[in-house]
């Protein structure tokens, strides 16, 4: 039976905490990598249908009792074009300041744009305190942190631990309420299995938490650890995926909501899994960013792990997928990985968790992602689709 600690892939420095209590906890240690980034400013070459590397067996158990089938995958006459932004100069910068709150990771960011300005909502890991704070921007390249506290924290016993908010995805009710669903951390330590709403006025807040988790789920289940990642309207609702990660793959879970309160799975079983061959994402699909395609449909950029610890190489693999049921099955570009970004790192498993989020800027997916878990703050790559 796996483990159910994720200490490892998640690079934020869970494993080196010396106290179960976040409040105790004086000092971190740099994730597993800050070397400096391998890339500037670049262009990835156009990933096209001539190389498939979708794999194709259907019988390689991924444990001694369980067989997960090959992932459904389509062919298509499309290109993916890239530019990575320079990583010396992030989106937004590592705080470079121990002593503030999010002195040492910046990650998960989520972006929403509104009459033109970009405000990224990102998880700030500091010497005693995650909880979760705003940046804006005018051009979505360079972004200035709002104030000098973060816009949401909890410190709530859960289970005698103290629950840190984390990892949120937020959206704009039709009335102008702002709406943040989001996570949480057991004592810097562990994923809770709780997702949580907060609603505000604006951006900055005031941000008032709802007294309940609007879903939860089974202590027992694939997805006991859960990880909320994107968020995106369809088909007069939203669906929300999320990470379910266990010590050896990663898989994704989806969740739907027709008014944004209740939320309930859109499939009993997770809607992406890990490859039961060697392959780019052998050990699972992670960090799902979603938007709405042209004709309705869901799209899915995410990272593909490899290795039975869920590392990751030398380099950022991207793959894209689609689903045309409202994410409770998804087809996979058969051309994948369709991005390749060359960062951060030499030796496999530097890169740390990439913790991806994105917006439409113009006729690009804008794709941000953690660098080295965060330590060096957020950069982003644009990716234009040729259909």
């Amino acid at each position: 039976m796996r483990q159910a600690a994720v200490i490892a892939t998640l690079a934020l420095a869970i494993a080196a905490c010396s106290s179960d209590d976040a409040a105790t906890t004086t000092t971190q240690p740099p994730p597993t990598t800050t070397a400096a980034p391998t890339s500037t400013t670049a262009t990835v070459p156009a990933t096209t249908t001539t190389t498939t590397v979708a794999p194709t067996s259907t019988t390689a158990p991924t444990t001694t009792t369980t067989t997960v089938p090959s992932p459904t995958t389509f062919d298509a006459e499309w290109t993916f074009t890239a530019e990575i932004a320079d990583e010396e100069q992030p989106a937004l910068p590592a705080a470079g300041d121990g002593g503030r709150w999010d002195g040492t990771f910046r990650f998960s960011p989520e972006v929403v744009i509104v009459d033109g300005v970009h405000h990224m909502f990102y998880t700030g890991w500091g010497p005693v305190r995650v909880a979760i704070g705003l940046a804006t921007s005018e051009d979505g390249r360079v972004f200035e942190p709002v104030g000098e506290e973060p816009i949401l924290e909890i410190r709530e016993p859960v289970a005698g631990r103290t629950a840190l908010a984390t990892a949120p995805v937020v959206r704009i009710a039709d009335d102008g309420t702002w709406v943040m669903y989001f996570g949480h951390l057991i004592s810097k330590r562990f994923p809770g299995r709780a997702l949580l709403r907060a609603t505000a006025p604006a951006p900055e807040g005031p941000w008032e938490i709802d007294p309940e988790p609007v879903f939860t789920t089974g202590s027992g289940d694939w997805d006991a650890q859960f990880l909320p990642q994107s968020i995106a309207p369809h088909d007069g609702g939203f669906v929300l995926v999320y990470d379910g990660p266990e010590s050896e793959v990663n898989r994704v879970g989806a969740l739907r909501s027709d008014d944004g309160v209740t939320f309930t799975p859109v499939a009993d079983d997770p809607v992406m899994e890990e490859s039961p061959v060697p392959a780019w994402d052998a050990a699972g699909p992670a960090s799902p960013v979603l938007f709405t395609g042209p004709d309705g449909e869901l799209e899915m950029f995410y990272v593909g792990l490899e290795g039975q610890d869920r590392t990751l190489p030398n380099e950022l693999r991207l793959g894209y997928a689609r689903s045309t049921d409202g994410g409770a099955t998804w087809e996979r570009f058969a051309g994948n990985p369709v991005v390749t970004i060359p960062t951060q790192g030499a030796t496999a498993g530097s890169l740390g968790y990439p913790w991806l989020g994105g917006a439409r800027v113009g006729e690009a997916y804008r794709i941000y992602y953690a660098l080295s878990a965060g330590a060096n703050g957020i950069g982003f790559v644009d990716v234009v689709i040729d259909r």
